[in-house]
């Protein structure tokens, strides 16, 4: 539980931010753990509330942003995928102009 006035969504971005590294601190063998005192000695960092709240909106804006280009790259790859179907099985033509025809 976060102390009034911290942001859980900062603490969410850094902590994702430290994947990684909060993975390689788990126990060694077949499958690493975390435990709870592997987690409380993490040192994490405590900005002010409100430059907590300015990261928070500077990152969220750029998930947006990656949502948004994911999402394009999404609908781009279904259209690439359906005029595929159409032009490899005949269903649509490819028209060329004279010049494109001559070398």
């Amino acid at each position: 539980m976060l102390h009034e006035g911290y942001d859980s969504e900062f603490y969410f971005q850094y902590l994702s931010a430290q994947y990684e590294a909060i993975r390689e601190l788990g126990n060694a063998g077949t499958q690493q753990n975390l435990n709870g005192a592997i987690l409380k000695s993490l040192l994490v960092p405590i900005p002010p509330a409100s430059e907590q709240r300015r990261i928070v909106r500077v990152l969220s804006a750029v998930d947006h942003a990656i949502r948004l280009s994911a999402d394009q790259v999404r609908l781009l790859n279904e259209e690439k995928a359906a005029l595929m179907a159409e032009l490899l099985t005949g269903k649509r033509r490819v028209r060329f102009s004279a010049a494109e025809t001559t070398p």
